[in-house]
């Protein structure tokens, strides 16, 4: 075999192997981003941050208000915050192949009790 044959056969396991890794990075889903922050812009911390659907994958907010979702499979989806003592967040996103996205979110202060008798 000469060398020539040899050298595209190596080029060709190249590009055979970069597409499985793509295929599988693809597979994988993106991963998504953000930092909860309050309406003063203060870090929140313990923010519960949710990937609406059957995915399954959710985070907690760190002391800097920080999360990662890994996995998020490729589509429209809906990510949710929710801490207590304020208001619900939903924030609609696309997510797409690139390897990660930021999302961002206010949460505001509500004033809630449940009172029994």
């Amino acid at each position: 075999m000469s060398g020539r044959n040899r050298g595209w056969r190596a080029v060709l396991l190249q590009a055979v192997l970069v597409c499985l890794l793509a295929a599988r990075a693809l597979a994988q889903g993106a991963t998504v981003t953000g930092r909860v922050v309050d309406e003063t812009g203060g870090a929140l911390e313990g923010v519960v941050v949710r990937v609406a659907g059957g995915a399954g994958v959710s985070a907690v907010t760190d002391r800097e208000g920080r999360y990662v979702l890994a996995g998020v499979p490729p589509g429209p989806a809906q990510v949710t915050f929710s801490l207590p003592n304020f208001a619900v967040v939903r924030r609609d996103v696309d997510v797409d192949a690139t390897p990660s996205q930021q999302v961002d979110a206010v949460l505001y202060f509500t004033l809630s009790a449940d009172v029994t008798v």
